[in-house]
């Protein structure tokens, strides 16, 4: 028997099938069904379509489509359609553990939160986030590690007040990535309440070292966005977290070689080419270079992947 909705859980989905499908059998096994589950679907085939009868006797589906490929898009229409009080952003290639809804609303009953996030782990459960708190109140100065898409979940008429996600952010929009991001930091300029709990636990793929072209490619553009999330909201906290990066980067810099090195160094060059809103890179990570890091790029002996383009559309994978 269908429970009253209290969570609807919105997933854009482009480019998978068998992930989808995983992550509907992750949710369609918790022991409470309150929720309910809406499929955006940016596919130009039927793949999802063939996807929700195997699933319309275990859980309350909703699918629609939409033409383009825009993750915050897709997030923002399906919330549109929301019939529960809260609202949850799962990617389509995450699962949910036994527990996840429950422990979401466990932090809800005590706190009265407008906000909860969650951490996310790899299927070998060892954290993608970061943090040194188990539990605590997010603020401008710890956002960073808290906020990720498939660990978040607000309120509807908080979802609404704020205006949905920025669509100029995340895949298949102008800045790349840093969607949540830039929610977060509109909500706690606004002083709404978000509350963090590791406890929260989401299972995501991870890529693990040595990195392929393609992935630090990917990592220059997700660090492009947070550069435009920090150049659309400067401040002094935005300051702070400059100072700690440039210490984080110059210790890596250092301290790996290879591939990790790579990574360091493109993500510096995302983060200060969108600080400073220059045209995005579209070669391999050598080029990605800011001017004033130029000088080390010889110095490090950087691979240089083959050259071609930061993905403009949004990709599997997120």
């Amino acid at each position: 028997m269908q429970e009253n909705i209290f969570f609807s859980l919105v997933v854009a989905t482009v480019g998978r099938t068998k992930e989808l499908q995983q992550f509907l059998l992750s949710v369609a096994e918790l022991p409470s069904k309150n929720f309910e589950v809406i499929l955006v679907d940016q596919n130009s085939d039927d793949r999802v379509a063939d996807l929700v009868p195997l699933f319309t006797d275990k859980l309350h589906l909703v699918h629609c489509k939409i033409e383009q490929k825009n993750a915050s898009k897709a997030r923002n229409a399906g919330a549109a359609l929301a019939t529960g009080s809260w609202i949850g952003f799962p990617d389509d290639d995450c699962e949910y553990t036994p527990d996840t809804m429950q422990k979401v609303q466990g932090v809800i009953t005590e706190h009265a939160p407008d906000v909860v996030t969650g951490t996310v782990l790899d299927f070998d459960g060892r954290p993608l986030n970061r943090f040194l708190l188990n539990r605590c109140k997010v603020s401008l100065l710890n956002f960073i590690g808290k906020v990720s898409e498939p660990a978040l979940f607000i309120r509807k008429e908080i979802f609404e007040q704020l205006g949905g996600f920025n669509e100029d952010f995340g895949p298949g929009g102008k800045y790349f990535s840093s969607e949540s991001y830039e929610l977060a930091v509109r909500a706690l300029t606004q002083k709404i309440d978000i509350q963090f709990d590791a406890g929260i636990h989401i299972l995501h793929p991870r890529v693990m070292p040595p990195f392929p072209d393609s992935y630090l490619k990917r990592e220059y553009g997700y660090s492009y966005g947070f550069g435009m999330v920090l150049r659309k909201h400067f401040g002094w906290w935005a300051a702070v977290y400059l100072s700690k990066y440039a210490l984080a980067f110059t210790t890596k810099l250092f301290r790996f070689t290879g591939t990790r090195r790579a990574h360091a160094y493109v993500t510096a060059s995302g983060l200060w080419d969108g600080l400073w809103h220059r045209k995005p890179k579209t070669a391999g990570c050598a080029s990605l270079t800011p001017p004033v890091l130029a000088p080390l790029a010889p110095a490090f002996n950087l691979p240089k992947p083959a050259a071609d383009a930061i993905p403009q559309t949004q990709e599997a994978g997120r």
